[in-house]
């Protein structure tokens, strides 16, 4: 560890950049970012850009006046990808891709729990429609 420490000082001398342990996010890419560089199309910027439609299309799944806001959407490292933030019904919440299928989400420490019997984290995994049922059955509005 000391020589990367010293490395990243070397690094730091000739200005060439940050060293980036294997599957690190870069910093400077979040949905700010991609918003003002819609042309922008790598994977970093594609992933963020994936979760923040897929929240979208979830708040326009869900009826009108539905207590759902986007709050940010951030990467996370380059296996898992981007998660979004949200707020349901005034909580907020993460979401993130789940499964190896494209269009699988899941909703982490939701208290409709349909994953922790499965050896994983409580929450809720589904589709966007599924996602939207499981909101719509368990938050008044």
């Amino acid at each position: 560890m000391k020589y990367v420490k010293d490395f990243g000082k070397f690094n730091e001398s000739l200005s060439v950049g940050k060293l980036n342990e294997t599957g690190e996010w870069p910093s400077d890419v979040d949905w700010e970012y991609v918003k003002n560089n819609p042309d922008d199309v790598d994977e970093y910027t594609s992933r963020i850009k994936y979760m923040a439609d897929q929240m979208e299309e979830l708040k326009e799944i869900l009826p009108d006046g539905f207590p759902f806001e986007l709050i940010d959407v951030r990467g996370f490292d380059n296996y898992q990808g981007a998660y979004a933030t949200v707020e349901i019904n005034g909580i907020t919440y993460k979401v993130w891709e789940a499964g190896d299928g494209v269009g699988i989400l899941w909703i982490e420490g939701y208290k409709m729990d349909n994953t922790s019997g499965e050896d994983m984290r409580a929450g809720f995994q589904g589709t966007l429609d599924e996602i939207a049922e499981a909101l719509i059955a368990t938050e008044s509005y």
